[in-house]
């Protein structure tokens, strides 16, 4: 239950009312959001899911599937000169050293 006068939160116990935890008074939030360690996790887990949402997206793109898929849209056969088999391999390495290392 919010307190009117206060603006912080406080709990209903029987018939008294007490403060169930402090309220930080410039946020309204409980003391534990403001600490810098709050901060810091919050920062963390947020930059955590653009990292996931980032590479999931990216992910289906280098797929042999898509790559062969695309190059076969594009005609590379004909602006590389390699035949079809060649060529699927020469992208296919590039596209494996690109997802986890080279040499």
């Amino acid at each position: 239950m919010r307190s009117s006068d206060s603006g912080t939160f406080r709990r209903v116990t029987g018939d008294a009312v007490s403060c169930a935890t402090k309220v930080c008074p410039e946020t309204g939030y409980d003391e534990p959001v403001n600490t810098l360690g709050g901060r810091a996790a919050s920062f963390m887990v947020g930059l955590a899911t653009a990292i996931v949402i980032v590479a999931v997206t990216i992910l289906p793109f280098l797929s042999p599937q898509w790559v062969a898929f695309e190059q076969g849209r594009a005609q590379a056969t004909a602006w590389t000169g390699f035949t079809t088999g060649e060529l699927r391999v020469a992208t296919d390495a590039i596209v494996a050293d690109l997802v986890f290392g080279g040499d």
